[in-house]
C-alpha cells in the first residue's frame, strides 16, 4: 500500500478514550480520523536542540541510525535536566 492509499486498520478504543478523542477532534475542528492520525504522527516526533527530528524521516532499521537517535534523545534529556536545575537555583 502506498501512503496515498493506506491499508485500513481496525482498533478497539475504550469508550472513555473515544469520547476524549471525539472531544479533541471537535475542539480542534478536525475529523476523528484526522485527530487520531495527528496524535500518532506527533508521538513519533522528538524535539532536538536544532529543531524537530521526526522518526518518519529516519530509517530506523540500521543500528547506526538507532545509535544516533538514542544519543540525540539522551542529549535533549540532559539539556532539559540542566535547564530545570538552573531554574530551581534561580528560584531559591
Amino acid at each position: 500500500m502506498t501512503e496515498n492509499n493506506p491499508k485500513p486498520y481496525s482498533v478497539r478504543i475504550p469508550p472513555k478514550l473515544r469520547n476524549n478523542l471525539e472531544l479533541s477532534a471537535k475542539n480542534n475542528g478536525r475529523s476523528l480520523h484526522a485527530d487520531i492520525l495527528l496524535r500518532l504522527e506527533e508521538s513519533f516526533t522528538y524535539i532536538t536542540t536544532d529543531g524537530t527530528l521526526s522518526l518518519k524521516d529516519i530509517d530506523l532499521s540500521t543500528p547506526e541510525n538507532m545509535k544516533i537517535l538514542r544519543k540525540t534523545i539522551k542529549e535533549v534529556v540532559s539539556e532539559e535536566r540542566e535547564k530545570e536545575k538552573a531554574n530551581s537555583k534561580n528560584k531559591s
